[in-house]
C-alpha cells in the first residue's frame, strides 16, 4: 500500500513519519487485508478433504463422497456363569430346599451339583422354557448354543456393573441378546418390558470347559434414551443427539405410545458405502428407516426419510443408544472375575424372586476400537469410493 501510494500520489501523500496518523491507517488496512486472505485460505482448505483440518469438514466431505466415518466400537463379550442362587422355594431330588444355597457349576465337592444348578436356573425361566427345551438352537464357534428366557421384566432389575481394566474404572451392561446359528451373538433391541435371555452352549469337551456352561452378552457402556414428540410431519426430520461417544453399533429408534409402550421398531440404513436413507437395500414394504450421521465427538443425527423412500415420523419417538469410552484396550479374565449381581424373576405362583448370578470372563476380549481419526477418513474415504469406479477417468 505504501508503494502504491507513494508511486501515484507523491505530491498528495507525502506525511510517512511512523507516528503519523495516515501511516497508522495504512498499517490497518495491511492488517485487515492480510487477515482477510487468511481466513479465506482457510475457508478454501475446509472445502478439500486432503487438506481440510477441522473435524467437522472432513466429516462431512467424508459424507459427501457417501463415506461413513466410523464411530468407536466399544469391548463386548461372553461372561460364563459359575455360580446361582435363588430366594425361592427349589427342592433337589433328595428333597433339600436349595433356597439361599449357593450352587456352583462343575463343583467336585457336590456329586449333585448339575440337578442342582439346572433346578435354581429352571426356576427363573419361563415355563414353556424349560432347559432341555430352548426357544432356538444353533452353533455358534463350533459350539451347539442354546437360548433360553428368564420369567422377569428387564426394567424391574440393574444389569450395569463397574471394574478395573487396563488401570481404569470402565461401566459395563449385561445386555438381553440373541444369536445367529453359524453366527455370533448379537444384542436384542432394548425394550425395558421385555424379558432377560441368556445361552447354553456346549463344545463337546466336558462340564469343565470354558466353554461349556451357561453364558451372557456383555458390552462396555451405558445404555441411554431421549425422547421426542414429533407433532407435525416434516420431510427429512433429523433429530440431534448432543451426547458424545456413542458408539458406532448401538442405536435403536422406536415409535411409543405416551405410557411408553414400544409400538413400532425402525430399521437402521447400514453405515456401508453406497447405502443412504434413499437407496438402500430394504424392501418397498419397509418404510419406517432411518440413518445414522456420525458428527463431532462421536455425537449423532438421526436422519429420517422424506415421505416417498420412507416413512416420516410423528408422534412420539424414542432413540436409545449406549455410550462408550471409545478406547483400545484388552479385557483379561482376571479383570472379570466372580462378578455378582441380582436379577428379579417371578416364579410359577407369580411371586417376585430374586436370582443371584456370579459369572466370569473366559477369554480375552480385545475388539474395542476407538473413533477413526482425521488421517484415517481421509486415507480411506477417496479408495472406497475408487473401488465403487467413481474415480475413473474417460
Amino acid at each position: 500500500l505504501r508503494e502504491y501510494i507513494q508511486l501515484n500520489y507523491p505530491e498528495n501523500f507525502n506525511d510517512w513519519i511512523e507516528s503519523s496518523e495516515f501511516v497508522a491507517l495504512i498499517d490497518l488496512l495491511s492488517w485487515l487485508g492480510g487477515t482477510l486472505a487468511f481466513k479465506t485460505d482457510i475457508n478454501a482448505r475446509e472445502s478439500f478433504l486432503d487438506t481440510a483440518e477441522t473435524r467437522q469438514a472432513i466429516l462431512r466431505l467424508a459424507r459427501f463422497i457417501s463415506y461413513n466415518p466410523r464411530r468407536n466400537q466399544c469391548a463386548q463379550g461372553i461372561v460364563k456363569i459359575v455360580e446361582v442362587m435363588t430366594d425361592d422355594d427349589v427342592y433337589d431330588g433328595f428333597n433339600t430346599n436349595l433356597s439361599n444355597v449357593p450352587v456352583k457349576w462343575d463343583n467336585p465337592d457336590d456329586p449333585d451339583w448339575f440337578e442342582r444348578f439346572i433346578l435354581v436356573l429352571n426356576s427363573a425361566y419361563i415355563s414353556s422354557n424349560q432347559f432341555g427345551v430352548p426357544l432356538k438352537s444353533g452353533s455358534v464357534a463350533d459350539a451347539k448354543t442354546q437360548l433360553y428366557r428368564l420369567n422377569n421384566i428387564i426394567s424391574e432389575g440393574n444389569l450395569g456393573f463397574t471394574k478395573t481394566v487396563s488401570g481404569q474404572d470402565m461401566a459395563f451392561e449385561l445386555v438381553n441378546s440373541d444369536f445367529d446359528d453359524g453366527g455370533g451373538f448379537y444384542e436384542r433391541e432394548p425394550n425395558a418390558n421385555n424379558a432377560f435371555h441368556m445361552f447354553y452352549r456346549n463344545d463337546g469337551n466336558g462340564n469343565s470347559s470354558a466353554q461349556t456352561g451357561f453364558f451372557m452378552l456383555f458390552k462396555q457402556g451405558i445404555l441411554k434414551s431421549s425422547q421426542f414428540n414429533i407433532a407435525t410431519p416434516v420431510e427429512n426430520t433429523i433429530i440431534g443427539i448432543p451426547t458424545t461417544n456413542v458408539n458406532d453399533t448401538d442405536v435403536w429408534v422406536q415409535s411409543t405410545t405416551d405410557a411408553g409402550t414400544v409400538i413400532a421398531s425402525w430399521s437402521k440404513v447400514p453405515a456401508i458405502f453406497n447405502e443412504n436413507i434413499t437407496y438402500n437395500n430394504y424392501a418397498s414394504t419397509v418404510r419406517n428407516i432411518f440413518s445414522v450421521i456420525t458428527l463431532d465427538n462421536d455425537q449423532i443425527n438421526i436422519r429420517f426419510s422424506d415421505g416417498r423412500f420412507g416413512a416420516v415420523p410423528t408422534g412420539n419417538i424414542r432413540v436409545q443408544y449406549r455410550t462408550s469410552n471409545g478406547l483400545q484396550y484388552q479385557i483379561r479374565p482376571a479383570d472379570m472375575n466372580r462378578i455378582k449381581i441380582t436379577i428379579p424373576y417371578y416364579n410359577r405362583r407369580g411371586v417376585k424372586k430374586n436370582l443371584s448370578v456370579t459369572f466370569s470372563l473366559q477369554s480375552t476380549v480385545s475388539n474395542s476400537t476407538p473413533r477413526e481419526s482425521d488421517s484415517q477418513i481421509k486415507a480411506r474415504a477417496p479408495s472406497v469410493y475408487a473401488t465403487q469406479n467413481r474415480m475413473v477417468s474417460g
